[in-house]
């Protein structure tokens, strides 16, 4: 279904920009009068490249979200019985 969503928008694009006439862009109030800064088309490239793996990752687990439930649930379980016997064999005996 998602790719049936993508595909439809990424038809959509194509043919409203292949219809529009070709006439120079209006200006732009606010970046005409900011200065242009060239490590800014690299900063955003890098920030796509992070948002990316990102977006993934979020689509994966919520596509498989139960499984990830269960496995971060069994971890907390996990880690909560070793810390409970970690701090039991660290507890300092009282004194008499």
């Amino acid at each position: 279904m998602q790719f049936l969503s993508y595909l439809t928008s990424w038809t959509a694009l194509v043919v409203v920009h292949e219809s529009v006439p070709h006439t120079p862009p209006l200006p732009d109030l606010v970046l005409d009068r900011l200065a242009l800064r060239e490590a800014a088309a690299d900063l955003a490239d890098v920030l796509v490249m992070l948002a990316s793996p990102i977006a993934v990752v979020t689509f994966i687990m919520h596509k498989h979200r139960q499984g990830c439930q269960k496995a971060t649930r069994l971890l907390a379980v996990l880690y909560v019985q070793f810390n409970h016997r970690d701090l039991i064999k660290r507890k300092t005996p009282s004194k008499r």
